[in-house]
């Protein structure tokens, strides 16, 4: 059964999981790509076991013949981590979805490793009154997936979620199927392979540590820095769960905190709710008549820049006078001049079209922007005598047809849109932040839901991130390293004038005892912390900057590629060394590799467009192959010449370096020596992870 003709991140895999247990047509239209959509590959044969068993006989023939075969999930990692390389066969765990035990006198599940964390949370919570500790921003993840890259959500006195773990098992190419617990007599290569990139074996089953269900009641402010600066300490200390959004070019910082609700508390919440008219029910706190209109300052710039946008581009020629069909008035004067603009700004401004409701993830999120209930229902058209007089105005009537297209959109999609007008334009950039400081300002408040509800948000579109987590005291010692970051980060931002968008998420743990995990605190980090401070009190905290791809014109996107490859380069090489930040596994990207395959995909669809234009398709250069090990080759001309290094050596420069802070950071020789003994013809890395962590 041939695959789907782009598998994505949501339930396009399990969707072709159904057909077959093996596919091995190597259809040139079979394309996996990760949730970000920056990164894709064309895989050879692919697999969709539907028991350990099968995991094991795949690994064992793929391991005699030497074939590589790289384990991936749902593809939530906004990097290449999950992707088998060109031509290489990947294996989809999908089928292997199922609740296997739970065991109510110790709070754990045992589950197969392919069961999607929402789906485990729901039936948890159905079946047995447990949910999982914390959860990650989105809930889409395989469990797998989710244990191996450190997720790590939002809590300071919470680890992240490998320490859920109790167990697991783990199919390996030459040594079985292994099961690791703490409880082992040398728990070391259990340490290693809870977070251990898909690099060790395939993990198959997964026995988490579970909490009783619960409700949390969550409150959204913004706020100033100064603000934020004054009760940080105490936020992290009184809050079971905290994340600021910050907002860069603006002093708006929004804070989002839940907290645990009693039965008794959320009983009475209900009744509350009942009596101002709202929906009842554990799972939201319904809808109220009166909200306000949160979303209304972006889809008020949106309009008016539409509006603006549409008139220059139809510049003069709207003007000039148009031929009108006989007995034509004043209102068909109108539509025809408005269609005219919208026309100019269509043609003009196809690559910032307005998405539809689909073109963002179908995620079940729940955001925290609160809209009028009656925002989108059908708007009944004016008395005619209102159009006639809004005819004779085509701007008007065109500013009425834009209003109408933007009032179905949510929060995140009226950001993309905006944000696709002009996306590297700094002064529109800060605009746009300034309209969602605004939404947020209008969506303070209070709401009450299940964790598994509230601690998932809408992350927006397609987009380039990097999150890095670093140290930052303890709670009754906190450093203060975390605040200094951000500070300068912002700092950064505004003195080169980088268009920014909103937000940058920070979010914390507690301390990791997974050997690769960002927040497994080490002896020097310690040391720098305060002497004698216990491990398992650090607090860590995660900051993601970002850069949304909202346009799917390639030429757009490899521009805002290169922006935020330099943005993300000013970060690694003035912050990170001086704060101990190391980046998220699931973040982290070669370098140069992100730039050549979007520098790749651009000169392809110019190639595609000279050959439909029956231009000369030879006189484009040709992407060629990828590679970790290409980047840069045959880039050093400059560095030869005694002149600064071209794109190409400063990249292979960078890798050397962020190669070298890995093995600064992480016990690298370790885990290269269980790479070794369990995997030794490297058939499971994909070029992503051995071109960080090589072997040699």
């Amino acid at each position: 059964a041939a695959a789907a003709a782009v598998v994505g991140w949501d339930d396009s895999i399990s969707t072709v999981a159904n057909d077959a247990s093996h596919d091995d047509d190597d259809d040139d239209d079979t394309v996996l790509t990760n949730w970000s959509g920056t990164h894709s590959c064309r895989p050879g044969s692919s697999y969709y076991p539907e028991s350990v068993e099968e995991v094991q006989r795949l690994l064992r023939e793929h391991h005699q013949e030497g074939m590589k075969i790289r384990v991936m999930g749902t593809g939530l990692s906004p990097n290449a981590i999950a992707l088998p390389d060109q031509g290489c066969a990947f294996l989809s765990l999908s089928a292997l979805d199922k609740i296997i035990s739970v065991d109510t006198s110790k709070n754990t599940v045992t589950v197969q490793a392919g069961i999607k964390v929402g789906d485990l949370c729901e039936q948890l919570g159905a079946s047995h009154g447990f949910t999982l500790e914390n959860l990650a921003s989105i809930a889409e993840q395989q469990v797998g997936g989710f244990v191996s890259v450190g997720a790590h959500g939002s809590g300071a006195a919470i680890p992240p979620v490998d320490m859920q773990v109790v167990s697991l098992k783990l199919s390996t190419p030459a040594c079985g199927t292994l099961t690791l617990s703490e409880a082992d007599a040398d728990p070391t290569l259990f340490h290693l392979a809870k977070v251990g990139l898909g690099a060790l074996g395939v993990v198959v089953e997964v026995t988490l540590r579970c909490v009783p269900s619960h409700s949390l009641l969550e409150h959204t402010m913004a706020r100033s820095r100064a603000w934020v600066r004054a009760h940080h300490a105490e936020l992290l200390r009184n809050h079971r769960h905290v994340r600021f959004m910050w907002v860069p070019h603006h002093d708006t910082v929004v804070v989002v905190t839940n907290d645990l609700l009693s039965p008794a508390q959320l009983l009475e919440h209900n009744k509350n709710n009942e009596k101002r008219g709202h929906e009842k029910g554990s799972g939201g706190a319904g809808e109220d008549k009166n909200a306000v209109d949160a979303v209304k300052p972006l889809r008020e710039l949106l309009v008016a820049a539409r509006v603006e946008r549409a008139a220059a581009a139809a510049g003069t020629q709207t003007r000039q006078p148009q031929p009108q069909p006989q007995g034509a008035g004043k209102a068909e004067a109108g539509a025809t001049a408005a269609n005219a603009k919208l026309a100019y700004l269509d043609e003009a401004q196809k690559k910032a079209a307005l998405p539809t409701t689909t073109s963002t993830p179908s995620l079940k999120r729940v955001a925290t922007i609160r809209r009028m209930k009656t925002r989108n229902k059908k708007k009944e058209d004016p008395p005619t005598e209102e159009r006639e007089k809004e005819g004779s105005d085509s701007d008007a009537l065109l500013r009425r047809r834009l209003e109408s297209e933007a009032s179905g959109l949510s929060f995140s999609q009226l950001r993309d849109a905006l944000l696709a007008l002009d996306p590297l334009n700094t002064d529109w950039v800060v605009q746009v932040n300034g309209a969602e400081a605004k939404a947020w300002k209008l969506s303070e408040g209070f709401r009450v839901g299940r964790n598994v509800d509230l601690l998932q948000f809408d992350c927006g579109g397609q987009q380039w991130v990097s999150e890095v987590c670093l140290p930052a005291g303890t709670l009754d010692n906190p450093s203060g390293a975390d605040l200094d970051f951000m500070e300068e980060v912002l700092k950064l931002i505004e003195d080169r004038r980088i268009p920014a968008p909103s937000p940058i998420e920070q979010r914390w743990s507690s301390n990791s005892q997974s050997a690769m995990s960002p927040a497994c605190a080490t002896n020097g980090q310690r040391t720098r912390l305060q002497a004698g401070l216990n491990l398992a009190d650090t607090v860590h905290s995660w900051v993601g900057i970002i850069m949304y791809l909202p346009t799917d014109n390639l030429e757009d996107r490899l521009r805002i590629t290169e922006k935020f490859d330099e943005y993300k380069s000013a970060c690694a090489l003035q912050l990170w060394p001086r704060f101990d930040a190391q980046e998220h596994w699931a973040k982290i990207e070669v370098p140069g590799r992100a730039t050549q395959e979007a520098s790749a995909a651009a000169a392809t669809a110019a190639v595609t467009a000279a050959a439909a234009t029956d231009d000369d398709p030879a006189s484009l250069s040709s992407p060629g192959e990828l590679s970790a090990g290409t980047v840069g080759a045959g880039a050093s001309k400059g560095a030869d010449a005694g002149g600064p290094p071209d794109k190409g050596t400063q990249k292979l420069l960078e890798l050397r370096h962020v190669r070298e802070r890995l093995q600064e950071r992480y016990p690298v020789a370790s885990f290269a020596a269980a790479r070794r003994a369990l995997d030794p013809k490297g058939i499971l890395c994909n070029s992503h992870v051995t071109a960080l962590l090589p072997l040699e």
